[in-house]
């Protein structure tokens, strides 16, 4: 397993480099890697998005493979894109343990995250949105979406480390109204360090990775 920071980078090289490093891990050339980054103020369209997702953005707009609605990616967030062999091929287990590892990256920096229980209604229509992601009671703090390729994982999480005014306006983040997403400066009213973070990622990931290992053992 490997690690690799990318540190800014625009959404659609990071999408080439993620795109060449799938390939590798299904030739088998290289080990599952995890991905550090952030990308420019942009708006990514997963597969269930839809029209009305987009009520007013200005920026840039891409296409993605990933699962999910309309997201913001910009320079406060931190996004990890974990490029993953699913040897047994199982994608929600791998998605609940994406999200388990949020979790418990978050209660490390005392931010009591959960997987949200409750069930939205959709702002756009009149059905109701089973919530994805990591939560902090009612409000978002991090979304998740991933793509998988011959049973190699791309795209993935982004985690909202500091108060940006300007995201998510002129979308419905996942489906949802704006006001609902959150940071981790905004819960801890502190601006942490984004090189402690990845620090603790790369901490939680080798402890999830371990357990599995145990487990199939």
């Amino acid at each position: 397993m490997m690690f690799q920071d990318w540190g800014e980078i625009p959404y659609d090289e990071a999408t080439e480099k993620q795109l060449a490093l799938v390939q590798q891990r299904v030739d088998n050339t290289t080990s599952d890697t995890w991905v550090f980054c952030s990308h420019p103020p942009l708006v990514t369209l997963g597969r269930g998005s839809t029209k009305e997702d987009l009520q007013g953005w200005q920026g840039d707009v891409f296409t993605s493979s990933r699962g999910g609605k309309a997201t913001y990616h910009g320079p406060n967030q931190l996004i990890v894109y974990p490029i993953v062999k699913l040897e047994n091929k199982d994608v929600l287990k791998f998605l609940f343990n994406l999200e388990q590892i949020t979790i418990n990256v978050l209660r490390k920096l005392g931010v009591p995250a959960q997987l949200s229980r409750e069930v939205f209604p959709d702002q756009n229509s009149n059905t109701k949105l089973i919530p994805t992601g990591v939560w902090v009671k009612d409000q978002k703090i991090a979304s998740i979406g991933i793509a998988v390729k011959k049973w190699v994982t791309y795209h993935g999480l982004a985690l909202n480390l500091y108060q940006d005014d300007q995201a998510f306006k002129g979308i419905n983040p996942c489906g949802f109204n704006p006001e609902v997403m959150t940071s981790v400066e905004e819960l801890i009213q502190q601006k942490i360090d984004r090189n402690k973070v990845v620090e603790v990622f790369k901490e939680k990931i080798q402890e999830s990775v371990l357990r599995i290992l145990a487990h199939q053992n």
